[in-house]
C-alpha cells in the first residue's frame, strides 16, 4: 500500500515538473513566433492538441471514455479558464520575459491556498500558509523596477492573472475529477477552447 501511495506521489510531482517545462518551452517557442498574435497563437495551440488527442482516441478505440456525465457545466467553465489562463500567459510572455511569465504562473498554489476554504471547504496547513507568504515575496522580487515601463508593467499584470486563472482552473479541474478522468477533461476543454476561440483565433489582425 506505501508503495503504491510512494508511486502516486512521484508520479504526481514528475507531471508538475513536466508540465511546468512545457509551459516554460511554450512560452520561448511563442517569443520565437513573428506575425501571429496572442489570439492566433492559442487558437491553433488548442486546436493541434484537439487533433492529437482525437487521432489518439481513435486509433485506441477509447472514444467511449470521453461520455459526458454531469457537471456539464463545470466542464465549460474549466475550458473557459483555460482560455484564460493561456491568453494571459502569453500576453505575460510577450510584454515581460518568458522567466517573469513562468514565475507568475505558478504562483497558481497561492491562489489555490486562498480559494481552497471558499470554494472547496479545505482549510490551508500552516506550511501551506508559510509557501503563500513565501511565493508573495517572492512575486514582489522578481519584478524589476527599472523595467516599469506600460508594457512590462501589462506583463506583470496578466503573468499574476494567469497565475490566478490557472489556480481556479485546478480547483474546477479537481471538483470534475470526481466525474471525468483527466484525458476526458482534456479533451472536452480543448474541444470547447476551439469553439470558443473560433470568431477570433483565424482572423488575420491582432485583437491581443
Amino acid at each position: 500500500m506505501k508503495q503504491i501511495h510512494a508511486r502516486g506521489f512521484s508520479e504526481g510531482y514528475s507531471e508538475i515538473i513536466t508540465a511546468a517545462i512545457l509551459w516554460g518551452l511554450a512560452g520561448i517557442f511563442a517569443k520565437k513566433i513573428i506575425g501571429m498574435s496572442v489570439q492566433n497563437i492559442i487558437f491553433y495551440r488548442v486546436a493541434l492538441a484537439f487533433l492529437i488527442i482525437l487521432i489518439i482516441l481513435l486509433i485506441s478505440g477509447n472514444m467511449d471514455k470521453i461520455k459526458l456525465k454531469d457537471k456539464k457545466i463545470y466542464l465549460v467553465l474549466f475550458s473557459i479558464l483555460q482560455v484564460a489562463t493561456m491568453l494571459t500567459y502569453f500576453v505575460s510572455v510577450l510584454n515581460a520575459s518568458v522567466s517573469v511569465a513562468v514565475l507568475l504562473l505558478y504562483t497558481a498554489p497561492v491562489y489555490v491556498t486562498v480559494f481552497s476554504p471558499l470554494l472547496l471547504k479545505e482549510n490551508p496547513a500552516r506550511k501551506e500558509l508559510m509557501a503563500l507568504a513565501l511565493s508573495i515575496v517572492g512575486i514582489i522580487i522578481i519584478v524589476d523596477p527599472t523595467k516599469l515601463d506600460f508594457s512590462y508593467s501589462v506583463g506583470i499584470a496578466a503573468g499574476i492573472l494567469s497565475g490566478g486563472s490557472y489556480a481556479l482552473e485546478i480547483l474546477t479541474s479537481k471538483y470534475i475529477g470526481q466525474s471525468y478522468t483527466g484525458y476526458t477533461q482534456a479533451f472536452w476543454s480543448f474541444a470547447i477552447a476551439v469553439l470558443i476561440l473560433l470568431p477570433v483565433g483565424i482572423v488575420p489582425f491582432g485583437i491581443v
